[in-house]
């Protein structure tokens, strides 16, 4: 047996006061059984002592009104005859009340309790008596007593359902038909018995007609007082053995190993096992978790990133534009964003030791990285520096850069190109200090014939005459070829890459452009960047901190979305 606890104790307690219970609850209901037998054998006692006092003064009242002598010999022998025979006649209507006795209780079981549990073991119990000696009659009995046991140990188990229970019902209806057609065929072979010795009796009694009445008569009362007598013997040591039986009853249970309070640790729940398996999902599901969305992102998000993938320079990180503004005139110039040009600037100078970088072109590999964005700042950061300024928008296919400058896109690059309009009438003169705008100008049928041409060319020559820096802004190299073109005239050529929305795959395509030498001077600038990932430090430090209260910040900015709504339009 056994128990799970929060109090040690109280288990102990409990499982040891439960098997006590148990054997206590085994004695008694074996008490019980063999109690049946003490009170039939008490009764018989009584019955036989009462007629025993009966006879005895019947006799004397003989003696004394007829005075009667001795007996012979002669006459003692024939009714000691009579007394053996009238003895083994006694003992077979005691059989008959036995069995009689015994019938009635069967058919209560089967009439009103049938196969009651207590009616069943009172049947077994009497059928134990000695009295009784037929083997038949006592295999049946046990087989009865077995096939109960059986069925209350499955029925303390607590299996109602068992279906073995219904097989013992039905064997324990078959052995009480049994018994009960067997209990009528030994009362009549009883019956035979009894009727054969009264027949024998009767045989002894007429021998001794010639004896006077007197004697005969006392002689029958000392016979039936004899017989009485030792009927009276029999059940006394019956009920001797029987009681002793009943104070001697103990439990066939044996309690060997008793509970005992050990002070143990608890069993559940297993703190050290629960700790365990805590720490080892709180470290392995996370590693998990983060591998796998590594795993599936096939986004650029870092310059470790790029450094893994590609051998082309990094020269400058630009931060995240959280304004509704696009441009730097419009933005703080403490700002993180405002201090990302500038360092792209310092970079590009430095990069530039002699001097000779006139004309810096921004490509990208689709739409939506922030190149016009770049190119338009840049410009700015140039003109601020001193530098006479160009920013010429290239993109012939989908031009925007008019729209950051509140202009129209009616004429520009393309009708210069197509000899219908001079630099100076498309050029948009001074939006900031030192920077002049072209703008793309309306679409052409063939945009790429446009750049094949000599007047885009001579075009490039006379802006290095009027200006000490041109910004060019072309379209995604990664879509079609007009940057490609481009790249022949320029001096840099800077490669546009959106930190968790370039592709990882598209630095094979700027990788080959690199190792092939197609485009010369190529460097790559991350755009984007978020502070916080590590990449990018500016706003770490806090330049807004020390701003001048320059523009209104917003939460997000919309930028970006029109160029990647416009490559989904595509």
């Amino acid at each position: 047996l056994s128990i799970l606890e929060e109090d040690q104790r109280k288990g102990v307690t409990f499982l040891n006061t439960l098997v006590k219970n148990f054997i206590k609850k085994d004695i008694e209901i074996k008490k019980e059984s063999s109690l049946l037998v003490v009170n039939y054998i008490h009764k018989e006692i009584q019955v036989i002592e009462d007629y025993l006092v009966s006879i005895d003064i019947e006799r004397q009242d003989y003696e004394i009104d007829n005075q009667i002598p001795d007996f012979e010999k002669k006459i003692e022998l024939i009714y000691e005859n009579i007394s053996q025979l009238e003895k083994e006649l006694s003992l077979y209507k005691r059989q008959d009340n036995f069995y009689s006795y015994l019938e009635d209780n069967i058919k209560e079981i089967v009439s009103e309790r049938k196969n009651n549990k207590d009616g069943l073991e009172k049947v077994v119990a009497l059928a134990t008596y000695d009295g009784i000696s037929d083997p038949t009659f006592d295999q049946l009995i046990k087989d009865l007593g077995n096939i109960q046991k059986n069925k209350n140990g499955l029925i303390n188990k607590g299996q109602i359902n068992n279906p073995s229970i219904y097989d013992f019902d039905l064997q324990i209806v078959e052995l009480i038909k049994q018994i009960q057609e067997l209990i009528r065929n030994n009362k009549q072979i009883n019956l035979l018995h009894i009727e054969e010795l009264n027949n024998d009796i009767n045989l002894e009694l007429s021998s001794l007609d010639a004896l006077p009445i007197e004697q005969r008569g006392l002689l029958d009362i000392e016979r039936i007082q004899k017989i009485s007598e030792q009927l009276y013997i029999f059940l006394k040591q019956k009920n001797y053995e029987a009681e002793s039986r009943y104070e001697g009853i103990v439990s066939n249970i044996n309690h060997f190993d008793p509970a005992r309070f050990f002070n143990m640790k608890p069993v559940l729940p297993e703190v050290t096992k629960v700790y365990s398996i805590s720490l080892f999902i709180g470290i392995f599901f996370p590693f998990i978790v983060l591998l796998i969305l590594d795993l599936i992102n096939n986004k650029i998000r870092s310059i470790v990133d790029l450094e893994k993938l590609t051998d082309i320079e990094l020269i400058g990180i630009i931060g995240r534009n959280h304004s509704a503004r696009s441009l730097l005139t419009e933005l703080n110039p403490k700002s993180s964003i405002a201090e990302g040009f500038r360092a792209l600037r310092s970079n590009l100078n430095y990069k530039d030791i002699e001097s000779k970088d006139k004309v810096y072109l921004l490509t990208s590999s689709v739409s939506g990285e922030g190149k016009t964005f770049i190119a338009s700042n840049l410009a700015i950061v140039f003109a601020n520096s001193g530098r006479k300024t160009l920013l010429l928008g290239a993109d012939l296919r989908r031009p925007k850069l008019y729209k950051d400058f509140d202009s129209d896109n009616i004429i520009g690059l393309s009708t210069i190109l197509e000899g219908k309009n001079s630099i100076e009438e498309c050029s948009i003169k001074n939006v900031a200090e030192n920077l002049d705008v072209i703008v793309s100008g309306p679409l052409p049928l063939n945009p790429s014939d446009l750049f094949l041409n000599d007047n885009f060319e001579n075009f490039i020559k006379n802006l290095k005459d009027k200006y000490d820096k041109i910004i060019i802004d072309t379209a995604p190299i990664g879509l079609v070829a007009d940057a490609y073109m481009i790249t022949k005239y320029s001096d840099v050529n800077l490669y546009v890459v959106r930190q968790d929305y370039t592709q990882k795959d598209v630095v094979r395509f700027f990788n080959d452009l690199y190792e092939n030498k197609r485009i010369q001077n190529l460097c790559l600038v991350l755009n984007d960047v978020s502070s916080g990932s590590g990449v990018y430090g500016y706003g770490n430090y806090g330049y807004s901190t020390y701003g001048y209260g320059y523009g209104t910040y917003v939460s997000n900015t919309d930028y970006f979305n029109e160029a990647e709504n416009e490559v989904n339009e595509k």
